[in-house]
């Protein structure tokens, strides 16, 4: 079995609940994907279980505002991520 470590990367909190920059860490384990989220609005860390990365990114990505970033993987940033940005 391969194993594979991620983080998901957030540009806009579109749901106001876990903030941007690394919001979760990940495994992908082949069969299945764990989520261990960095923060959630009760302040206690949470876990999610998936049946794949694709599942992951459909539930969480929010159209490309959240990607997965593979360990040992260059962060590339969108072209057009400057414009996805909070203001603060």
């Amino acid at each position: 079995m391969s194993v594979r470590l991620f983080v998901l990367h957030r540009h806009v909190d579109a749901s106001g609940v876990s903030g941007t920059g690394i919001v979760a860490d990940g495994v992908d384990f082949g069969p299945y994907v764990v989520l261990c989220w960095r923060t959630t609005a009760a302040g206690v860390p949470g876990l999610g279980i998936y049946r794949s990365i694709e599942e992951v990114e459909t539930i969480h990505g929010h159209g490309g505002l959240t990607r997965v970033v593979w360990e040992g993987e260059p962060y590339v940033q969108h072209p057009t991520e400057h414009l996805l940005r909070e203001e603060p």
